[in-house]
Formats: C-alpha cells, sequence, structure tokens
C-alpha cells in the first residue's frame, strides 16, 4: 500500500525524527550503559507508573517494563506513517535488540520476538567451549 510522502518532521516530539537502524542501535547501547541514563534516572524511567487506584500500568517514563524468560526487559516501540520501529533492552545482560521497517503495517512484534531467538540461540552457542 503507497503510504505517500508525508513530512512528518512536525511532531518531532512525537516521533517525526527519520533516523537509521544503526542510530536506534546506538541509543539502545548508550541506554544500557550510562551515557543515557544514570542509574537513579534509569530505575526512575524504568518503574512502571500505577493508576490512582494502585494497579500498575507496565509503562514507566517513555518506556515499557517486563520480563521475557524471567529478566527484565524494558522498551519502546512505535508508529506513524511510512514506519515501525522497536527497541527491547535486557539491561541485566547488556543485550539489546532493536527493529525498524519501512511499512506500517509489519507486525515488528512477531518479527523481534523471531530475531531475539535467533540472537539468544546464537549467544549461547558462542558460549559453548
Amino acid at each position: 500500500m503507497p503510504q505517500g510522502s508525508t513530512d512528518v518532521s512536525w511532531k518531532l516530539p512525537g516521533g517525526g525524527y527519520v533516523s537509521t537502524i544503526a542510530d536506534l542501535a546506538g541509543w539502545c547501547r548508550g541506554l544500557a550503559g550510562e551515557q543515557v541514563l544514570s542509574s537513579d534516572a534509569k530505575q526512575l524511567a524504568w518503574s512502571a507508573q500505577k493508576t490512582k487506584a494502585g494497579k500498575s500500568t507496565g509503562y514507566g517514563l517513555g518506556f515499557f517494563r517486563g520480563s521475557s524468560g524471567g529478566k527484565l526487559v524494558v522498551g519502546h516501540s512505535g508508529s506513524q506513517q511510512k514506519v515501525r520501529s522497536n527497541l527491547r533492552l535486557f539491561p541485566d545482560e547488556k543485550l539489546c535488540v532493536v527493529l525498524a521497517t519501512n511499512s506500517s503495517w509489519a507486525s515488528v512484534s512477531k518479527l523481534h520476538s523471531r530475531l531475539l531467538g535467533l540472537v539468544r540461540t546464537s549467544l549461547e552457542a558462542a558460549a559453548q567451549p
């Protein structure tokens, strides 16, 4: 389906940036260390907020928080005309997996799950003597 050539730069705070997968991976690498956020700032940003009733939202300050295979995962995803992106950071492992696609219909979550499985399998194989 044609996506047109709408200029999305008018909404920079809400996702109007045009970037590359290498930039997204660099951002994730920065989040894994302390180049982007201090430990205290990460604790704050990655803590799930609560509703007035005290129920967890599963979402911090710009990051969702969850678990995968018993390990903490934080991330962010987004979509707009012509693009979808997905960033998953496993802070305890300093493992980042990022995806971006030039379509607004692709199932990035499904792709992400498959890619993460392949990355984990490769890391486990490389760790074998």
